[in-house]
């Protein structure tokens, strides 16, 4: 109980804050590993509370952040993120050559002619796309590599960010 000091003010004694903690210590959730939720026990020793604490923590890890860990992993060493893509630069280079086909096409249609190129003009626009697909992917892979050594060493160069957007593609 407090006690009333000079000046009229409230003195706390020890025995009232201990009995404070106590009555706040009987009102604290008890460890409960079964429900997956974990809490320190203040009636327990420091041994038992550390241990719990230990193992709740891993718990934790493997749940939540050893799969992410795992993914990170993958996508650093397999080819999953150059795979696709190369999808999207052959998909891409594809539509790009599609409609510079059509459009050279009907340059001339719109004047009532047939396609007036040569064998050689369209030749070179496929050659043009070739190369142009070929860029991309040398592109695609150094910049993969880039991101692969980023993820490995833990690099702030917008490396999550870029497994953000390519993980969820």
């Amino acid at each position: 109980m407090p006690s009333v000091g000079r000046g009229g003010e409230r003195e706390w004694t020890r025995d009232h804050d201990y009995d404070r903690i106590k009555r706040l210590q009987a009102k604290a959730p008890v460890a409960k590993p079964s429900s997956g939720r974990y809490y320190v026990n203040p009636n327990g020793n420091y041994a038992d509370t550390m241990a719990e604490l230990t193992r709740s923590q891993h718990a934790d890890y493997k749940n939540r952040f050893r799969p992410i860990e795992d993914r990170l992993i993958g996508l650093a060493t397999g080819n999953e993120l150059y795979d696709r893509q190369l999808a999207r630069n052959t998909l891409n280079s594809n539509l790009n050559y599609n409609q510079a086909n059509a459009q050279a096409e009907q340059a001339s249609s719109m004047y009532g002619l047939g396609d007036l190129r040569s064998a050689q003009q369209k030749n070179n626009l496929a050659l043009t796309n070739a190369l142009g697909l070929a860029s991309m992917n040398n592109e695609s892979r150094s910049a993969i590599g880039d991101l692969q050594r980023d993820i490995i060493t833990g690099q702030s160069s917008g490396a999550r960010q870029a497994v953000n957007k390519v993980g969820n593609a």
